[in-house]
């Protein structure tokens, strides 16, 4: 059995992980349609080495297996954790693992409400397994 373990990447940790990172991130935002900017890898790097966003990395044994990207801020006068990027493997065994000392931790911040935006298929999960509710469409037209 292999051991489960979740680390709060600080500035430093990020550049040094950054090359695992990236192509979990990158899969992530490149099949989603209708992520707010800067959510891209360059966005999510940017924010993480100065401290706006942050970075939760998971891993199963040694292989870092999963990533949560989430900064805090305000909606309609709400303190929010909000979802950025979840990306990677086993995410199942991850959120049994892990998912209710991070709603803990992000309520222990402060944070009344976690927001996250997610492609219809990942929202139904979210929704299924998580405990989301689905409280608006986000809808976009290019110009």
């Amino acid at each position: 059995m292999t051991t489960r373990r979740i680390e709060l990447l600080d500035p430093k940790r990020v550049k040094e992980l950054w090359p695992s990172i990236e192509p979990l991130v990158r899969q992530v935002v490149q099949n989603s349609r209708h992520a707010p900017d800067p959510v891209d890898p360059e966005g999510i790097w940017h924010t993480a080495i100065h401290g706006v966003c942050h970075v939760l990395a998971f891993y199963d044994g040694d292989d870092l297996a999963m990533v949560l990207a989430f900064e805090f801020g305000r909606s309609k006068g709400a303190r929010t954790a909000t979802i950025l990027a979840m990306a990677g493997r086993d995410l199942t065994a991850f959120k049994a693992a892990f998912w209710p000392s991070i709603l803990a931790w992000f309520k222990e911040n402060g944070a009344q409400y976690v927001d996250a935006y997610a492609e219809p298929r990942m929202a139904r999960i979210s929704m299924r397994k998580f405990g989301f509710t689905e409280t608006c469409s986000y809808v976009r037209m290019a110009l």
